[in-house]
């Protein structure tokens, strides 16, 4: 039997209560909107994109916030020791070995199978400049897992955030990979210049940059 995920600090009544405020507040200010529709379920695979600046993560992380979503992430298990590996996990964080060239999708599919609830946020990208290629290892964890991949996004054009399209994957690497494409094709990040059109490659899982 699946267990529900770990509290994380969005899931803390008086701190995720103080972070909404706080969130709300700031993303007005700034003049940025959100957008945040989520399919049913409460188990998906969040893609974010375009990642070209080191605000993309504090945005993201306040319309989470903003709209209630507690977001978990993945990272090396050497994060996760003592003596604050419990702050990590508070902070969402999913630990993974990787050491193996597939951990970090076999880490992914074992969370999903291990809690009811997850929204589990990747940056395939890798980097932010222009990348020539996503890495796929996403698309790999969501097949495997079984569940949707939620995109979400950023677009500075618009001043929105947020994440309002979902779908299964078929299998279909080319296919699904087009679709996505299309949908973060009129998306522009925070840095312009380092915005870059998703290229996803039907191949193997790639985990590296």
């Amino acid at each position: 039997m699946s267990r529900p995920a770990r509290v994380t600090i969005f899931d803390t009544p008086a701190v995720g209560a103080m972070l909404r405020w706080i969130s709300c507040a700031v993303l007005r200010l700034r003049g940025w909107k959100t957008d945040v529709r989520l399919p049913e379920g409460g188990r998906m695979v969040a893609v974010f994109a375009p990642h070209t600046s080191y605000w993309d993560l504090p945005v993201m992380m306040m319309v989470a916030a903003a709209n209630r979503v507690s977001i978990h992430w993945m990272a090396t298990d050497a994060l996760f020791r003592k003596p604050f590996g419990w702050l990590f996990r508070w902070l969402g964080g999913i630990p993974v070995d990787r050491s193996r060239r597939t951990g970090l999708t076999a880490a992914g599919i074992e969370a999903f199978r291990d809690r009811d609830r997850l929204v589990l946020g990747i940056a395939p990208e890798g980097t932010r400049f222009p990348a020539e290629r996503w890495r796929t290892g996403f698309y790999h964890m969501a097949l495997g897992a079984r569940v949707p991949i939620l995109l979400a996004f950023l677009d500075a054009s618009t001043r929105t955030a947020g994440a309002h399209e979902a779908f299964l994957p078929t299998g279909d690497l080319a296919a699904d990979g087009e679709r996505i494409r299309r949908f973060y094709e009129t998306k522009v990040g925070i840095r312009p210049h380092r915005t870059s059109v998703p290229v996803i490659r039907p191949g193997g899982i790639d985990e590296q940059a």
